[in-house]
């Protein structure tokens, strides 16, 4: 028979995993439609996580004939992530964002 303790450890070593692999892998970026700096619209501010490339990407996606940037930056961090109490993983973080204009008609974001 199994202890309630064994179990109990298996549970926080399997939050964990699952934690970090959603940490690395639950990447994402997504585009929303807004009036630019001249009032007019057709720009959009992209989100992204995990790799500033997931941005360009997007980007791209939304405007398959090109784009320029008006602004651009993006942050680089380590997430900490407590497995099981005793024991910690240090996980990469990025968080980017973009402010474009399309060269022609964007498509649906």
């Amino acid at each position: 028979m199994t202890s309630p303790t064994v179990i109990r450890n298996a549970f926080r070593t399997l939050a964990g995993l699952v934690a970090i692999t959603c940490v690395a892998g639950c990447s994402h970026a997504s585009a929303q439609p807004v009036n630019g700096p001249d009032g007019e619209p057709g720009w959009f501010a992209i989100s992204c996580k995990k790799d500033e490339g997931y941005c360009r990407e997007k980007a791209g996606d939304v405007c398959p004939a090109g784009y320029d940037v008006m602004d651009a930056a993006g942050h680089e961090g380590v997430a900490t992530v407590d497995q099981s109490g005793a024991s910690a993983a240090e996980v990469p973080t990025f968080r980017g964002h973009m402010l474009i204009k399309c060269k022609r008609a964007p498509a649906d974001p």
